[in-house]
């Protein structure tokens, strides 16, 4: 006996009955109302917390079906979106010049030498927290502030550093610009010694005159005698004067160098450390100014100098040159004045102890060695060295060799 079809016909859904489904990997809910299907998103993606979230709207919309309390014209209430707590982030409060800035400052402490970082607090940071304008994006309103309250000079130094800042807040995503706005403004400005950058080197004969001047300064001789003196007596730098004429380094490079950066023969000097002074403090530095380090090799006269103030006993530690009282010279002091009362009454012009790598350069140009050589010798490049050391009027009347 074959088995009887069963022709009942499937049950339609009962009135309230919702279905909760997946598509795309979103959860919506499909049911009918007065013979119309409706489908509502519910805003959330279908994973097993939204599911369970999303029963309950289920339940909430079959009982409004039942009760006929659905209403089609607010479907929103249904959304899970709706009922969820969206917390959003604080907007994102854009950084002040001045906040930026210390931020650059502070990444930058650990790395750069304590006379820059110095720069950056006081003089660049003095400027940049002193100016109205501190929104970071108004880049010409910036400028023409310092044009208006600084030299030329200074604003180009202050533009470079800002400019060097707003680079590397772009970088750190602390700052919402593409590119920065003070890309290249530095460049329509000029340094005062661009301007005035005439190297001044001693002649032969002035060097000389300088080197028996402050070998004979005794002091300040007393009124109303011919050899009773009273002060300090210069004399006492004379050895560091003539190392900076034979040497062309930096002040603050024969300040901070050490015994044991020469060799035990006083052959060869490694230039590799200087010392500053920074509100008074004497401040170490490694390297160079430009983070090198270079070797120099000593002609006669510069090794019979080290012979003549070196002691039989000396630590490798032990400065080279000392101020009268033992410590590290400072260069401002002894400029302002050991090398002011004792040079510029002499020559009878404005001087600074710096001409003396004026004078090296210009020296050894003269005497055929490139400016290549003479780079690497006093740590710069040629430019530099044709800008602003190398003094054009004292090689005039040196001759081609054939």
């Amino acid at each position: 006996m074959k088995p009887s079809k069963n022709t009942e016909k499937p049950k339609k859904a009962s009135a309230g009955s919702v279905s909760l489904e997946s598509f795309r990997d979103r959860l919506r809910v499909r049911f009918s109302f007065n013979g119309k299907q409706y489908t509502i998103g519910l805003g959330v993606s279908d994973t097993l917390e939204n599911r369970k979230l999303a029963q309950a709207k289920v339940k909430e919309l079959q009982s409004d079906l039942v009760l006929q309390r659905f209403n089609p014209e607010n479907l929103s209430k249904y959304k899970l979106r709706k009922d969820l707590n969206v917390v959003r982030p604080p907007e994102k409060k854009e950084l002040t010049l001045t906040e930026l800035w210390n931020k650059y400052v502070s990444y930058k402490s650990c790395t750069v030498k304590a006379k820059t970082l110095n720069e950056y607090k006081t003089t660049v940071g003095s400027h940049i927290n002193k100016m109205p304008v501190q929104d970071i994006s108004k880049a010409l309103d910036v400028r023409k502030y310092l044009l208006a309250h600084t030299t030329d000079s200074m604003t180009k130094r202050i533009l470079i550093h800002i400019n060097a800042c707003v680079k590397w807040g772009i970088k750190n995503k602390l700052v919402e610009l593409d590119k920065s706005p003070y890309e290249g403004m530095a460049t329509e400005l000029r340094h005062n010694w661009e301007d005035n950058s005439i190297p001044d080197a001693f002649s032969d004969q002035e060097l000389e005159a300088i080197f028996d001047a402050f070998a004979n300064h005794k002091g300040v001789l007393k009124a109303g005698t011919t050899d009773v003196y009273r002060g300090y007596a210069y004399n006492f730098y004379l050895p560091f004067v003539k190392f900076l004429a034979y040497t062309g380094c930096r002040p603050s490079e024969a300040i901070g160098l050490t015994w044991g950066q020469i060799d035990d023969k006083l052959q060869t000097i490694t230039f590799d450390r200087s010392i500053v002074h920074i509100k008074g403090e004497a401040v170490e530095n490694e390297k160079s100014k430009n983070n090198r380090s270079r070797k120099f090799r000593c002609d006669d006269k510069l090794t019979n100098l080290l012979k003549s103030i070196k002691n039989l006993k000396v630590s490798p530690n032990e400065l080279v040159f000392k101020s009268p009282t033992g410590k590290a010279i400072n260069y401002n002091n002894f400029s302002n004045r050991a090398w002011n009362k004792v040079v510029d009454p002499l020559l009878g012009r404005e001087t600074t102890p710096y001409q003396l790598r004026d004078t090296f350069i210009t020296k050894q140009i003269s005497n055929g060695i490139s400016a290549a050589v003479v780079a690497k010798w006093v740590d710069n490049s040629v430019r530099i060295i044709e800008e602003r050391y190398l003094d054009s009027d004292k090689i005039t009347n040196i001759c081609p060799r054939n």
